[in-house]
């Protein structure tokens, strides 16, 4: 069920992708990896940009040149920074433990001296 949600959704993303545009996907899943895909629009191709080891990296996002992923593992829980890298794709800059049990959303932003900080909204402790 899974496989047919996560092929739904890159094929939803897809169909609304403007025509002509290159897109960068980073996909989490509730295995061992996160993915850097690069999507062509015209072509309708996805180029595989690289891979990390994350353990049930459920939900991930970009922010600035930075890639940021809860790891949604019970008392093991926490979450990864990645960078790009040339040739490798992804590699991973933290791992960090500092959360509750199974985080499934993250943010970041900036605070009002302009210093960046990362909240995650954990399931299963119910906590930010």
């Amino acid at each position: 069920m899974k496989r047919i949600l996560t092929l739904f959704s890159i094929l939803s993303f897809a169909a609304c992708a403007p025509k002509g545009t290159t897109t960068e996907l980073t996909i989490g899943t509730y295995g061992g990896h996160l993915y850097r895909y690069s999507f062509d629009s015209q072509t309708l191709e996805f180029t595989l940009k690289g891979a990390a080891e994350a353990r049930n990296a459920s939900y991930a996002l970009t922010y600035g040149d930075n890639i940021f992923a809860v790891s949604e593992a019970g008392a093991g829980s926490g979450a990864y920074s990645f960078r790009e890298t040339e040739g490798t794709g992804i590699e991973m800059t933290a791992d960090l433990r500092q959360t509750g049990a199974d985080p499934c959303f993250l943010m970041v932003r900036k605070d009002r001296n302009g210093s960046d900080y990362m909240m995650t909204a954990d399931y299963s402790g119910g906590s930010v």
